[in-house]
């Protein structure tokens, strides 16, 4: 659209597109595409629709093991300052026996890969 066009695409044309996907069929990573408004809600920090979103995405997760999205939204109330919640959310983490995945970094140094983790 930007470059053919000179047309800026707008929230509105997004959701269009995601509509029409949607009507054709197409089908994709659900619980990720959740995941990445999740991210995009923190990162904008818009709060209450991380909320709505963790909500419909705790919804389709099941049984998972880990506890990435769960962290996330963790992290979501921890940057709203609502420590209740994060309590709330750590502690069903591990209710549920979730493993919390170690974030690292990797650098290669001279052809040699390094992971570092904290």
């Amino acid at each position: 659209m930007g470059e053919e066009y000179g047309i800026q695409p707008s929230s509105k044309h997004y959701a269009c597109m995601v509509d029409m996907l949607e009507r054709l069929g197409v089908e994709g990573n659900v619980l990720g595409i959740w995941g990445s408004l999740l991210a995009a809600c923190r990162v904008h920090r818009h709060f209450l629709l991380g909320k709505t979103v963790s909500s419909k995405q705790l919804e389709l997760e099941g049984s998972d093991e880990f506890s990435g999205y769960h962290v996330l939204i963790s992290n979501i109330y921890t940057e709203e300052g609502n420590w209740h919640s994060v309590d709330n959310v750590r502690r069903g983490i591990c209710k549920m026996g979730m493993l919390k995945e170690v974030g690292c970094s990797w650098i290669d140094t001279s052809g040699y890969p390094h992971c570092f983790a904290s």
